[in-house]
């Protein structure tokens, strides 16, 4: 089972293309961990349109709740959002690379409490009848990158949900992480 979560996650990595942004040192540590994490999870990113940012907490207790009901992690909720701009562009890779690496540079400047660090972004239109795009990123205490996750029309969990709002979004998240981790 869990070489089958590795190859996952390998897997995963690879076909979206971060796998150069990624710590292979974080990335192993994280795959051959036995225990649930320990992650600071910190207010959802909802992107609406090509700029405005909403961070949702609601989500982002909906999300602690999960991860801790279904031994995902031992979540701990963020007070405050990690402020990462966004860079609205077609290529979903880049955009995913920029916040990536802004995301762990925040976090290796000032590192979480706990071992894991957890940003969520959810793309969206202005009117949020659509939703573009779901990425995730998992940074170790000293800023690399562990994990990333990226999906949108192409991908099975997204086909499977057809998100529409950002709660549709997060379900999306979910069937994502319960794949990777």
């Amino acid at each position: 089972m869990k070489n089958t979560i590795a190859l996952l996650i390998v897997l995963g990595t690879l076909l979206t293309g971060c796998g150069s942004i990624l710590s292979e040192e974080a990335h192993v540590v994280l795959i051959a961990r036995t225990e649930p994490i320990q992650v600071t999870v910190f207010p959802v990113h909802v992107v609406l349109g090509d700029s405005a940012i909403v961070h949702d907490n609601a989500l982002t207790t909906d999300l602690v709740d999960w991860l801790r009901a279904n031994g995902l992690a031992q979540p701990v909720q963020a007070g405050t959002p990690a402020e990462v701009p966004i860079q609205w562009g077609r290529n979903q890779a880049a955009m995913l690379r920029r916040s990536a690496e802004a995301f762990a540079g925040l976090m290796a400047a000032d590192p979480p409490q706990t071992g894991y660090a957890l940003m969520v972004e959810i793309l969206s239109n202005r009117t949020e009848s659509w939703v573009g795009g779901i990425h995730y990123y998992l940074v170790d205490q000293e800023g690399r990158l562990a994990a990333v996750g990226l999906t949108n029309s192409h991908w099975k969990e997204f086909q499977q949900v057809k998100p529409k709002d950002r709660a549709a979004g997060l379900e999306v998240l979910k069937l994502m992480l319960r794949e990777g981790w």
